[in-house]
Protein backbone atom coordinates (compact mmCIF):
# COMPACT_ATOMS: atom_id res chain seq x y z
CA UNK A 1 0.00 0.00 0.00
CA UNK A 2 0.96 3.62 -0.90
CA UNK A 3 2.49 5.32 2.32
CA UNK A 4 1.21 8.98 2.94
CA UNK A 5 3.65 11.60 3.66
CA UNK A 6 2.02 14.69 4.48
CA UNK A 7 -1.10 14.32 2.95
CA UNK A 8 0.76 13.01 -0.14
CA UNK A 9 1.43 9.49 -1.49
CA UNK A 10 5.24 8.29 -1.61
CA UNK A 11 4.84 7.84 -4.96
CA UNK A 12 4.17 11.38 -5.76
CA UNK A 13 7.31 12.39 -3.73
CA UNK A 14 9.26 9.38 -6.02
CA UNK A 15 7.70 11.12 -9.28
CA UNK A 16 8.78 14.46 -8.17
CA UNK A 17 12.21 13.27 -7.93
CA UNK A 18 12.48 11.30 -11.17
CA UNK A 19 11.18 14.43 -12.94
CA UNK A 20 14.33 16.32 -11.59
CA UNK A 21 16.69 13.26 -12.75
CA UNK A 22 15.25 13.59 -15.84
CA UNK A 23 15.32 17.60 -16.24
CA UNK A 24 19.32 17.31 -14.83
CA UNK A 25 19.87 14.33 -17.60
CA UNK A 26 18.06 16.33 -20.25
CA UNK A 27 20.33 19.66 -18.97
CA UNK A 28 23.66 18.20 -18.98
CA UNK A 29 22.44 16.72 -22.14
CA UNK A 30 22.39 19.97 -23.64
CA UNK A 31 24.93 21.42 -22.24
CA UNK A 32 27.52 19.12 -23.79
CA UNK A 33 25.88 18.72 -27.15
CA UNK A 34 25.61 22.51 -27.55
CA UNK A 35 29.09 23.04 -26.44
CA UNK A 36 30.45 20.33 -28.91
CA UNK A 37 28.72 22.20 -31.70
CA UNK A 38 29.64 25.77 -30.24
CA UNK A 39 26.28 27.23 -31.03
CA UNK A 40 26.41 30.81 -29.63
CA UNK A 41 22.35 31.22 -29.70
CA UNK A 42 22.41 28.54 -27.38
CA UNK A 43 24.77 29.94 -24.78
CA UNK A 44 23.27 33.16 -24.60
CA UNK A 45 20.09 31.88 -24.07
CA UNK A 46 21.11 28.21 -22.26
CA UNK A 47 20.09 30.04 -18.90
CA UNK A 48 16.33 30.38 -20.01
CA UNK A 49 16.66 26.68 -21.46
CA UNK A 50 17.43 25.23 -18.02
CA UNK A 51 15.22 27.15 -16.17
CA UNK A 52 12.52 26.47 -18.58
CA UNK A 53 13.09 22.67 -18.21
CA UNK A 54 13.00 22.44 -14.71
CA UNK A 55 9.79 24.47 -14.60
CA UNK A 56 7.60 22.46 -17.06
CA UNK A 57 9.30 19.40 -14.58
CA UNK A 58 7.39 20.70 -11.48
CA UNK A 59 4.85 22.22 -13.04
CA UNK A 60 3.58 18.07 -14.39
CA UNK A 61 4.99 16.76 -11.23
CA UNK A 62 2.13 18.78 -9.66
CA UNK A 63 -0.46 16.52 -11.52
CA UNK A 64 0.80 14.21 -9.08
CA UNK A 65 -0.05 15.67 -5.58
CA UNK A 66 -3.26 16.14 -3.98
CA UNK A 67 -4.18 19.47 -4.61
CA UNK A 68 -4.18 22.43 -1.82
CA UNK A 69 -1.98 20.24 0.52
CA UNK A 70 0.51 22.13 1.72
CA UNK A 71 2.85 20.56 -0.25
CA UNK A 72 1.23 20.73 -3.30
CA UNK A 73 0.68 24.69 -2.20
CA UNK A 74 4.66 25.13 -1.78
CA UNK A 75 5.54 23.43 -5.06
CA UNK A 76 3.02 25.70 -6.66
CA UNK A 77 4.67 28.29 -5.48
CA UNK A 78 8.63 27.25 -6.61
CA UNK A 79 7.31 26.67 -9.81
CA UNK A 80 5.67 29.98 -10.38
CA UNK A 81 9.05 31.31 -8.89
CA UNK A 82 10.63 28.89 -11.46
CA UNK A 83 8.79 30.47 -14.25
CA UNK A 84 9.17 34.01 -13.23
CA UNK A 85 13.00 33.28 -13.38
CA UNK A 86 12.78 31.80 -16.92
CA UNK A 87 10.92 34.46 -18.62
CA UNK A 88 13.19 37.41 -16.82
CA UNK A 89 16.50 35.50 -17.78
CA UNK A 90 14.94 34.97 -21.90
CA UNK A 91 13.80 38.83 -21.60
CA UNK A 92 17.24 39.57 -20.11
CA UNK A 93 19.49 37.16 -22.67
CA UNK A 94 16.79 38.70 -25.93
CA UNK A 95 17.56 42.32 -24.68
CA UNK A 96 21.04 41.58 -24.61
CA UNK A 97 21.16 39.95 -27.66
CA UNK A 98 19.28 43.19 -29.68
CA UNK A 99 20.83 45.54 -27.75
CA UNK A 100 24.55 43.43 -29.17
CA UNK A 101 23.55 43.91 -32.80
CA UNK A 102 22.91 47.18 -32.64
CA UNK A 103 25.63 48.22 -31.17
CA UNK A 104 27.66 46.28 -33.11
CA UNK A 105 26.46 47.78 -36.02
CA UNK A 106 27.09 50.86 -34.58
CA UNK A 107 30.29 50.39 -33.66
CA UNK A 108 30.94 49.10 -37.43
CA UNK A 109 29.56 52.26 -39.15
CA UNK A 110 31.39 54.52 -36.25
CA UNK A 111 34.37 52.58 -35.36
CA UNK A 112 34.50 53.94 -32.03
CA UNK A 113 34.96 52.52 -28.14
CA UNK A 114 31.86 54.66 -26.88
CA UNK A 115 29.37 52.33 -27.90
CA UNK A 116 31.15 49.46 -26.64
CA UNK A 117 30.70 51.29 -23.32
CA UNK A 118 26.98 52.02 -23.92
CA UNK A 119 26.50 48.76 -24.46
CA UNK A 120 27.50 47.31 -21.35
CA UNK A 121 26.01 50.02 -19.22
CA UNK A 122 22.42 49.46 -21.36
CA UNK A 123 22.81 45.42 -20.43
CA UNK A 124 23.74 46.01 -16.85
CA UNK A 125 20.62 47.94 -16.52
CA UNK A 126 18.56 45.93 -18.08
CA UNK A 127 19.66 42.87 -15.77
CA UNK A 128 18.99 45.43 -12.34
CA UNK A 129 15.08 46.38 -13.21
CA UNK A 130 14.81 43.49 -14.57
CA UNK A 131 15.69 41.27 -11.74
CA UNK A 132 13.95 43.42 -9.28
CA UNK A 133 10.59 43.39 -11.25
CA UNK A 134 11.19 39.68 -10.49
CA UNK A 135 11.82 40.11 -7.11
CA UNK A 136 8.72 42.12 -6.52
CA UNK A 137 6.68 39.52 -8.42
CA UNK A 138 8.44 36.54 -6.84
CA UNK A 139 7.58 38.15 -3.13
CA UNK A 140 3.74 38.72 -4.28
CA UNK A 141 3.77 34.80 -5.15
CA UNK A 142 4.61 34.36 -1.42
CA UNK A 143 2.58 36.70 -0.16
CA UNK A 144 3.90 39.75 0.88
CA UNK A 145 2.59 42.89 0.13
CA UNK A 146 5.49 44.71 -0.98
CA UNK A 147 4.05 48.35 -0.96
CA UNK A 148 3.77 47.90 2.61
CA UNK A 149 6.61 46.24 3.27
CA UNK A 150 8.29 49.10 2.74
CA UNK A 151 6.17 51.29 3.87
CA UNK A 152 6.73 49.33 7.30
CA UNK A 153 10.62 49.42 7.36
CA UNK A 154 10.86 53.19 8.40
CA UNK A 155 14.29 53.93 8.99
CA UNK A 156 15.23 51.45 6.63
CA UNK A 157 12.88 52.16 3.71
CA UNK A 158 14.53 56.11 3.75
CA UNK A 159 18.03 54.33 3.11
CA UNK A 160 16.44 52.12 0.51
CA UNK A 161 15.26 55.23 -0.66
CA UNK A 162 18.68 56.95 -0.58
CA UNK A 163 20.53 54.17 -2.01
CA UNK A 164 18.26 54.47 -5.11
CA UNK A 165 18.69 57.59 -5.05
CA UNK A 166 22.48 57.23 -5.00
CA UNK A 167 22.45 54.64 -7.74
CA UNK A 168 19.73 56.77 -10.14
CA UNK A 169 22.34 59.58 -9.95
CA UNK A 170 25.35 57.76 -11.07
CA UNK A 171 22.99 55.92 -13.55
CA UNK A 172 22.11 59.63 -15.10
CA UNK A 173 25.46 60.30 -14.47
CA UNK A 174 26.90 57.83 -16.20
CA UNK A 175 24.31 58.33 -19.70
CA UNK A 176 25.38 62.18 -19.41
CA UNK A 177 28.89 60.99 -19.88
CA UNK A 178 28.42 58.67 -22.61
CA UNK A 179 25.82 60.60 -24.61
CA UNK A 180 27.84 64.02 -24.12
CA UNK A 181 31.31 61.57 -25.56
CA UNK A 182 32.94 64.48 -22.92
CA UNK A 183 35.57 60.56 -22.06
CA UNK A 184 36.18 57.64 -23.85
CA UNK A 185 38.31 54.66 -22.56
CA UNK A 186 42.11 55.77 -23.13
CA UNK A 187 41.37 59.41 -23.27
CA UNK A 188 44.07 60.87 -21.13
CA UNK A 189 42.30 63.56 -18.91
CA UNK A 190 42.32 65.61 -15.58
CA UNK A 191 39.33 64.77 -13.19
CA UNK A 192 39.39 67.36 -9.80
CA UNK A 193 42.74 67.75 -10.27
CA UNK A 194 43.49 63.89 -10.79
CA UNK A 195 45.13 63.15 -14.35
CA UNK A 196 45.34 59.95 -15.59
CA UNK A 197 43.78 57.43 -18.64
CA UNK A 198 39.98 56.22 -18.02
CA UNK A 199 40.12 52.81 -17.97
CA UNK A 200 36.17 51.83 -17.49
CA UNK A 201 33.16 53.89 -17.12
CA UNK A 202 30.67 51.63 -15.63
CA UNK A 203 26.86 51.60 -14.29
CA UNK A 204 27.98 53.98 -11.27
CA UNK A 205 31.98 54.80 -11.48
CA UNK A 206 34.53 55.89 -13.91
CA UNK A 207 37.58 54.67 -12.78
CA UNK A 208 40.75 56.48 -13.88
CA UNK A 209 44.45 55.13 -13.62
CA UNK A 210 47.37 57.33 -13.39
CA UNK A 211 51.05 57.87 -13.92
CA UNK A 212 51.77 55.86 -10.87
CA UNK A 213 49.62 52.88 -11.75
CA UNK A 214 47.18 53.90 -8.73
CA UNK A 215 42.96 53.75 -9.47
CA UNK A 216 40.95 56.68 -8.78
CA UNK A 217 37.50 55.83 -8.68
CA UNK A 218 34.90 58.77 -9.38
CA UNK A 219 31.31 58.75 -8.96
CA UNK A 220 29.65 59.09 -12.29
CA UNK A 221 27.20 61.74 -10.62
CA UNK A 222 30.77 63.16 -9.34
CA UNK A 223 32.04 63.06 -12.59
CA UNK A 224 29.20 64.58 -14.49
CA UNK A 225 29.36 68.01 -12.55
CA UNK A 226 33.17 68.01 -12.50
CA UNK A 227 35.44 70.25 -14.61
CA UNK A 228 36.74 68.27 -16.67
CA UNK A 229 39.99 68.33 -19.12
CA UNK A 230 40.34 66.05 -22.25
CA UNK A 231 43.93 65.95 -23.50
CA UNK A 232 42.87 63.66 -26.21
CA UNK A 233 41.69 64.56 -29.65
CA UNK A 234 41.51 62.17 -32.47
CA UNK A 235 43.60 59.71 -31.07
CA UNK A 236 45.65 62.89 -30.42
CA UNK A 237 46.90 63.70 -26.65
CA UNK A 238 47.34 67.09 -26.17
CA UNK A 239 50.31 67.91 -23.89
CA UNK A 240 50.57 71.79 -22.50
CA UNK A 241 53.07 73.51 -19.86
CA UNK A 242 53.86 77.10 -18.45
CA UNK A 243 57.66 77.48 -18.08
CA UNK A 244 57.57 80.41 -15.16
CA UNK A 245 60.63 82.33 -15.31
CA UNK A 246 62.40 84.66 -13.18
CA UNK A 247 61.57 88.29 -13.50
CA UNK A 248 65.09 89.15 -13.70
CA UNK A 249 65.60 86.86 -16.36
CA UNK A 250 67.20 89.21 -19.40
CA UNK A 251 64.80 88.81 -22.61
CA UNK A 252 67.40 87.10 -24.70
CA UNK A 253 67.71 84.39 -22.10
CA UNK A 254 63.65 84.76 -22.42
CA UNK A 255 64.76 83.85 -26.27
CA UNK A 256 67.06 81.27 -25.43
CA UNK A 257 64.36 79.57 -23.28
CA UNK A 258 62.03 79.25 -26.00
CA UNK A 259 64.41 78.04 -28.69
CA UNK A 260 65.58 75.45 -26.03
CA UNK A 261 62.27 73.87 -25.61
CA UNK A 262 61.41 73.75 -29.32
CA UNK A 263 64.80 72.42 -29.95
CA UNK A 264 64.00 69.31 -27.70
CA UNK A 265 60.62 68.70 -29.12
CA UNK A 266 61.31 69.23 -32.60
CA UNK A 267 64.59 66.83 -31.55
CA UNK A 268 62.11 64.14 -30.03
CA UNK A 269 61.66 61.08 -32.79
CA UNK A 270 58.29 60.36 -30.88
CA UNK A 271 56.96 63.47 -31.32
CA UNK A 272 55.52 62.52 -35.08
CA UNK A 273 53.10 65.96 -35.26
CA UNK A 274 55.16 68.50 -35.18
CA UNK A 275 52.82 70.95 -36.73
CA UNK A 276 51.23 70.72 -33.26
CA UNK A 277 54.55 72.47 -31.26
CA UNK A 278 53.71 75.81 -30.11
CA UNK A 279 56.24 77.55 -27.87
CA UNK A 280 56.37 81.21 -27.15
CA UNK A 281 56.13 84.25 -24.01
CA UNK A 282 52.84 84.08 -22.43
CA UNK A 283 52.42 86.50 -20.26
CA UNK A 284 53.67 88.87 -17.58
CA UNK A 285 52.51 86.90 -14.39
CA UNK A 286 52.61 88.31 -10.70
CA UNK A 287 56.09 86.67 -9.61
CA UNK A 288 57.34 85.55 -12.89
CA UNK A 289 57.60 85.53 -17.20
CA UNK A 290 55.64 82.65 -18.42
CA UNK A 291 56.80 80.75 -21.90
CA UNK A 292 53.43 78.42 -22.89
CA UNK A 293 54.67 75.04 -24.46
CA UNK A 294 52.17 72.78 -26.32
CA UNK A 295 52.42 70.19 -28.53
CA UNK A 296 50.77 66.68 -29.25
CA UNK A 297 51.50 62.81 -29.66
CA UNK A 298 49.78 60.17 -30.51
CA UNK A 299 47.62 58.45 -27.80
CA UNK A 300 49.58 54.41 -28.46
CA UNK A 301 52.99 56.74 -27.61
CA UNK A 302 53.99 56.17 -23.58
CA UNK A 303 53.39 59.66 -22.94
CA UNK A 304 54.55 59.43 -19.69
CA UNK A 305 58.10 58.64 -20.74
CA UNK A 306 57.83 61.61 -23.27
CA UNK A 307 57.10 63.80 -20.63
CA UNK A 308 59.37 62.42 -18.31
CA UNK A 309 62.55 62.90 -20.75
CA UNK A 310 60.89 66.56 -21.71
CA UNK A 311 61.45 67.49 -17.89
CA UNK A 312 64.95 66.40 -17.51
CA UNK A 313 66.33 67.78 -20.79
CA UNK A 314 64.30 70.95 -20.11
CA UNK A 315 66.11 71.52 -16.60
CA UNK A 316 69.15 70.07 -17.74
CA UNK A 317 69.36 72.92 -20.32
CA UNK A 318 68.40 75.97 -18.50
CA UNK A 319 71.08 74.97 -15.86
CA UNK A 320 73.71 74.55 -18.48
CA UNK A 321 72.11 78.08 -19.96
CA UNK A 322 71.66 79.52 -16.24
CA UNK A 323 68.11 80.03 -16.84
CA UNK A 324 66.27 80.17 -13.62
CA UNK A 325 62.41 78.91 -12.65
CA UNK A 326 60.67 81.40 -10.95
CA UNK A 327 58.84 81.09 -6.94
CA UNK A 328 56.30 82.83 -5.22
CA UNK A 329 58.50 85.45 -3.51
CA UNK A 330 57.61 88.72 -1.56
CA UNK A 331 59.92 91.75 -2.03
CA UNK A 332 60.12 94.18 1.23
CA UNK A 333 61.79 97.68 1.39
CA UNK A 334 62.59 99.16 3.94
CA UNK A 335 62.44 103.07 3.69
CA UNK A 336 65.36 104.90 5.54
CA UNK A 337 63.84 107.87 7.74
CA UNK A 338 67.13 109.65 7.69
Amino acid sequence: MDKIIFDNKLSSYLLLLLFILISTSITLFLLIFFREKKLSVFKRFSLFFILLIYSISFHISLIFFTKYTQVYNILLDLTKILYVFTFTFLFVSFMNFFIGRIYRDELLKQHIHLSLQIESLLKKTVLVFSLLIALTVILSILGVNVLSLITGLGIGSAAIALAAQDLLTNLIGGMTIFFSKVLNVGDLVEINDEIGYIISIGLRTTKLKRYDNKIVVFPNSIVAKSKIINHMENDIVKISYVLQLEYKTPVENIKKAADIVTKILNDDERIKEKNSINVGFYKFDQYSLNIYVNFAVNKNMDVGAIKEDFHYLVKYNFDKEGIKFAFPTQTVELENKE
